[in-house]
């Protein structure tokens, strides 16, 4: 815990095993959604265990002290971002089993229980991306488009949740080359986008990546970069979504 931060506060453990890695989350109200993601609940990956992926929902709300499982989503899958608006919290692309995806939904509380609602889908399948909210537009940035990992993209998209009958619409791009397992944070009317991995050419054909430290300002349908403010460490992956913590965007792990 650093000098500008108060103090963090455990929370109940999912009630899973083994856990869950790539899920979607947020919050609705004042209730915490987590939702999708991954495991190896026979053995560990390196020992040569399957990956698995769910499709489970859990909600916690506030003074209570174990999660419930509240629903399931479409289909399994992890690895998207997820953003909370005033409708509830939406789940953005991501991986399943079969590839990477494009669809979105939207996920909103109703007597206890998560329902899921289609929302307008990525114009491309996108995993290992990042999105913030600002001004009621929801910004997607970066991730891959196809599994393997073996190139990401810089692509900027928007949607703004109050037309949402246009879609999703391509914005200017991130500036240098594409990344992914990065983080989005929205504060001040501007877009701030941390850290990630940014695949140099060398590279692609043997799947490895550079971890990309620099830190980007998107602001409106322009962008700056660099802000002026580098990360003190080259961090992927981050955990996501970004948030405000008063004067202070917190980045943590990776």
């Amino acid at each position: 815990m650093s000098r500008y931060s108060s103090s963090w506060t455990p929370l109940p453990a999912l009630p899973d095993p083994e856990g869950f890695a790539g899920m979607y989350a947020g919050t609705c109200g004042e209730i915490m959604i987590c939702a999708g993601g991954t495991n190896f609940p026979e053995k560990p990956m390196l020992e040569g265990g399957a990956k698995t992926w769910t499709d489970r929902i859990f909600t916690l709300s506030p003074g209570e002290n174990e999660w419930k499982e509240a629903g399931t989503l479409p289909v399994p899958y992890a690895y998207g971002a997820s953003a909370g608006i005033r409708e509830g919290l939406l789940c953005i692309g991501g991986c399943g089993k079969e590839g990477h995806r494009k669809d979105v939904y939207l996920l909103n509380l109703a007597k206890g229980t998560v329902t899921t609602h289609p929302f307008p889908s990525l114009p491309i399948a996108l995993a290992y991306t990042a999105a913030a909210v600002l001004d009621g537009k929801v910004y997607l940035t970066g991730g891959c488009e196809r599994p393997g990992e073996q190139d990401c993209t810089n692509r900027v998209f928007m949607l703004d949740t109050r037309r949402t009958e246009q879609g999703w619409l391509e914005q200017a791009p991130l500036p240098g080359r594409g990344r992914f397992l990065h983080q989005m944070a929205a504060t001040d009317g501007a877009l701030y986008v941390l850290g990630g991995i940014g695949l140099l050419e060398q590279d692609v054909p043997t799947g490895l990546g550079t971890a990309e430290g620099s830190l980007e300002l998107y602001s409106g349908t322009r962008m700056d970069a660099p802000a002026g403010h580098a990360l003190r460490h080259r961090r992927s992956p981050h955990p996501g979504p970004g948030f405000r913590k008063r004067r202070h965007l917190p980045a943590w792990g990776g």
